[in-house]
């Protein structure tokens, strides 16, 4: 019996400990791609990946921690296709660099998560987060209650005793996305330290307020008019919601461009 193998597999974070960049991985939502065989980026060998085209994404992984595994790709894979990949600098400050890396300089196509992001010999299509096609951001829920927090586990902050005491419901980040969704759409407002509790509270129209942002992408990856001065209103909620469907036509339309870009080959 002769076995015939994808020339294609997919590459993310594949780990329960990070369950947003699980969430923001194109296999959770696309059938297609979750049919190929997939692999963690930090595990991934260059057996594994030699002439083979990857599919890269989607969350955070443009950062120098994964670096040696990312240049081990671009050397070693046939093509790679970067689907909602993200800078994530430490600190405010938008680092540029990752843009420089030779997994976007061979990359065939380079899908980012984060927003505006120009290279002078790059095509970079911003194209927003993958977890935008989880069901929940096309019709939410009603909110029931006026406030949630969606914060990190080991985050401390000034706030937080104060949010006991008001009694409101808190959940972690490293719950998994369909209880964070839950619980962020339960609420007419969500305070939160998380990329991603921003950005799913402003798809589903919900009034966002930051607490101590830590990281570039919070300024490269949200659409500033999504982020409420503390007074809610319906032009803010529409603004969130506006964002959603942009961002949900610009993966049906990278969806449709990387599947053509494919061909299955005997490997």
């Amino acid at each position: 019996m002769t076995y015939i193998f994808s020339n294609v597999i997919v590459v993310s974070l594949l780990d329960l400990e990070t369950e947003t960049n699980r969430a923001s991985s194109p296999r959770r939502y696309w059938p297609w791609v979750n049919s190929f065989p997939q692999f963690d980026l930090r595990t991934v060998t260059d057996r594994e990946v030699k002439d083979r085209i990857v599919i890269l994404g989607g969350g955070a992984l443009l950062d120098e921690k994964y670096k040696d595994q990312l240049d081990m790709i671009a050397s070693s894979a046939k093509e790679v296709h970067m689907w909602g990949v993200g800078i994530n600098s430490r600190g405010v400050e938008y680092d540029a660099e990752p843009l420089d890396w030779d997994i976007v300089q061979t990359a065939s196509l380079v899908g980012l998560r984060d927003r505006h992001m120009t290279h002078p010999d790059v095509e970079i299509w911003s194209i927003g987060c993958p977890s935008v096609m989880h069901p929940m951001f096309a019709h939410p829920p009603d909110p029931v209650i006026n406030a949630v927090a969606y914060i990190h586990d080991d985050y401390e902050f000034d706030s937080k005793q104060r949010f006991v005491k008001a009694k409101v419901p808190i959940i972690h980040t490293n719950s998994r996305i369909d209880d964070a969704l839950y619980h962020i759409a339960r609420a007419r407002c969500v305070f939160t330290t998380s990329y991603h509790g921003a950005m799913w509270a402003a798809w589903m129209g919900r009034q966002v307020i930051l607490l101590d942002p830590f990281s570039s992408k919070f300024f490269t990856g949200l659409k500033a008019d999504t982020i409420s001065d503390g007074k809610p209103g319906m032009d803010f909620n529409m603004a969130g919601r506006e964002w959603y469907q942009s961002v949900i036509r610009s993966h049906r339309e990278f969806e449709r461009f990387i599947g053509g870009k494919i061909t299955l080959e005997p490997f």
